[in-house]
Parts: C-alpha cells; sequence; structure tokens
C-alpha cells in the first residue's frame, strides 16, 4: 500500500469526518511505523490533520516518527501543511521541541505570502493552546500584517479563532487592527456558530477593552439570541459572564433566550462549576433578576457538583448571592460549607 496510500486513506475518512475502525486503524499504524522515512510533507500534514480531527489515539511510536519527520520535512513545508500541522500537535496536546518551533518559525517568515486566512489563524492559535510564545518576535508581526491584508477573506472560524488566540495570550490587536476585526465580525455576524460566537465574546471581555464598539456588540448580541437554542452550556454561560463583563448589564431580550436554554433538561445536566459559578456573577455582577426555573437549576447544580467545584467557583457563587442580597437554601449553604471546610488548603490568603 506504502506511506502515501495510507496518508490518503486517513485523510478520506477525516475529510467526511467518519472515524476508522480500531482494528483498521492499527493495521494503518502498523504500515506507517514500518515505512517511517517513506513520507512527504503532504503526508505527514495529512496524517496529523486527521488524527486530529478524528480525535483517535495515538501510539507512542508513531507520535515520535510524524514529530521527526515535521522537523525534517518542515522547510519544504507550504502554508496549508504548516498551519494543519501545528494546529494537529495542538489538538493533540503535544507540544513540539524547541528544535521543531525554531524551523518552524524560519519557515513562516519564508513563506508567509503564501498564508490564506485558515492558515493564519490555525498558526495562532496553535501556538497559544501550547502556551507558545514565538521565538522570533517578526514571526507575530508578519502573520498579523498578513492577516490585515487577507481580512477580507476570513470566515467567521477564522476570525473567531484569531481573536481568542490574540485573548489566549493576553496580547490586544493593534487599535487600528481591531477595528478592521470588529468590522469584520460584524459582516459575518449572521454566519457565526455558537462557540464563535462564545469565542468572540469571551476574547473581547478577556483583554478587557474599555471600549468595544456598539455595532460589533450589537452584532454579537443578536446572533447569540439567534443560536440560543442550538448553544452548549458552556457557550451560554460564557456569553452570560463576557457580556455582564462588557457591558455591565444584562439586556431582558438577550437573558432570556439564554436562560430558557440553560434550563433545559439535558443543557442543565452538562453544566460544571464554572458555568454554574458564571451565571451566577453575571446576574450579580448587572444585578439581573433571574429567572425563577433558572434559580432552580443553578442550585440543583452547586449541589449536585459541588465536590467537583474549584474553591474560586465557590467563592464566586457565595459572593453572588451577598451581592443579591440573598440566603443560599440550607441544602446549597451546606453543601458549600462541607466543601469550604473539606478544601481549606486550596483557599488563597488575602
Amino acid at each position: 500500500l506504502g506511506s502515501q496510500g495510507v496518508a490518503n486513506i486517513i485523510w478520506a475518512f477525516a475529510a467526511v469526518e467518519r472515524t476508522l475502525l480500531p482494528e483498521t486503524w492499527e493495521a494503518l499504524e502498523k504500515e506507517l511505523i514500518a515505512q517511517p522515512g517513506a513520507l512527504n510533507p503532504q503526508d505527514v500534514s495529512n496524517i496529523l490533520w486527521s488524527v486530529a480531527t478524528l480525535e483517535m489515539q495515538i501510539s507512542e511510536d508513531l507520535r515520535s516518527i510524524l514529530e521527526d519527520q515535521a522537523t525534517a520535512l518542515f522547510p519544504s513545508f507550504n502554508a496549508q501543511n504548516i498551519g494543519n500541522t501545528l494546529w494537529a500537535f495542538a489538538c493533540l496536546g503535544i507540544s513540539p521541541e524547541g528544535e521543531l518551533w525554531k524551523v518552524a518559525e524560519r519557515v513562516i517568515l519564508k513563506r508567509i505570502e503564501g498564508f490564506y486566512p485558515q492558515a493564519i489563524a490555525n498558526t495562532l492559535c496553535s501556538a497559544a493552546k501550547l502556551n507558545h510564545r514565538f521565538l522570533d518576535p517578526r514571526v507575530f508581526a508578519v502573520l498579523e500584517g498578513r492577516a490585515r491584508i487577507t481580512l477580507q477573506e476570513f470566515s467567521p472560524q477564522n476570525v473567531s479563532n484569531m481573536m481568542w488566540s490574540y485573548a489566549t495570550v493576553g496580547v490586544s490587536p493593534t487599535p487600528a487592527f481591531l477595528a478592521l476585526i470588529e468590522e469584520r465580525i460584524s459582516a459575518v455576524a449572521c454566519d457565526l456558530k455558537p462557540q464563535e460566537v462564545s469565542n468572540l465574546c469571551w476574547a473581547f471581555a478577556r483583554l478587557r477593552r474599555s471600549h468595544v464598539g456598539d455595532v460589533v456588540l450589537d452584532a454579537l448580541a443578536l446572533r447569540a439570541i439567534s443560536v440560543a437554542p442550538a448553544a452548549k452550556a458552556q457557550e451560554v454561560a460564557t456569553i452570560l459572564w463576557s457580556f455582564a463583563r462588557l457591558t455591565g448589564a444584562l439586556e431582558r431580550s438577550l437573558l432570556l433566550p439564554l436562560a430558557d436554554r440553560l434550563v433545559t433538561p439535558a443543557v442543565a445536566r452538562a453544566m460544571n462549576g464554572q458555568d454554574i459559578a458564571n451565571v451566577f456573577w453575571a446576574h450579580a455582577k448587572c444585578g439581573a433578576a433571574m429567572m425563577p426555573e433558572l434559580r432552580e437549576t443553578l442550585e440543583d447544580g452547586v449541589v449536585r457538583l459541588c465536590g467537583k467545584f474549584k474553591m474560586q467557583e465557590v467563592a464566586n457563587t457565595l459572593w453572588a448571592y451577598m451581592m443579591m442580597g440573598e440566603i443560599p437554601p440550607e441544602e446549597m449553604l451546606t453543601a458549600l460549607e462541607r466543601e469550604i471546610e473539606e478544601r481549606q488548603q486550596e483557599m488563597k490568603p488575602l
């Protein structure tokens, strides 16, 4: 079959989002491991992208081979290969060794004119996920410059991933570039998916912008309302937290559809401690009245999940009740008190 044939098979399954059977993947892995030097740049990139897309388990032997081949072949990678490979490493939780990053950065600088929106967004997103600060400051500058040139071609996912990357590393785009990004978000807002809305709201809130344009905020709010019926628990909680932090207010037109989504049984069960604490915090921060059914849902969630709450989430939940001038129900308060007592060592001194 050969390495290229194996790579093509894996890529074909990933392209249609169809997971390989375990025995099929095992046989293909053995074929790749048996011919480690036969891979070309496209093969390496396609295999890594496919494995990450399908969220497949990868053996240590194949992982080592792919890392070594990526390092050796990176000078021959095109822009798409670079973006897909780094994105795959990030999704797989593989932090490339320093030498690979050095090679990657040199190649990015050399091939930047060939970078298109997805490659730009994937590269920035990968560095952010892996907590990698570019060793050569010129890399970030040329990626931003290329993004500025191609911004009108950015898809909703591209612009969402780019802004998420900026916020994750705590770097804000220049004011002029940010103004252009806001214009692009407003232009594609009607096509944003729930996760993209959530990521963009979080990014603006995380960067602590003193002022975000009303146009882009209105566009994100309208889209959040539209996608609320399909949003996941974390996405809803993040949107509420973000708007509370950005505007200090939760308009009923935004709050009600998001609250309705959170009380849906499947969504309510999917909430974690951070989601619950964020929703409480958002209401308290804005002084917004909480829908009784939502309050009951959140309080049940605290009792059910209290053992998994982080201390910051416990603190934020109690703070919210204090700000709302209310006392938690007895069962919920008892659960929180027990959790505080059992985990006192995690509490940070003031």
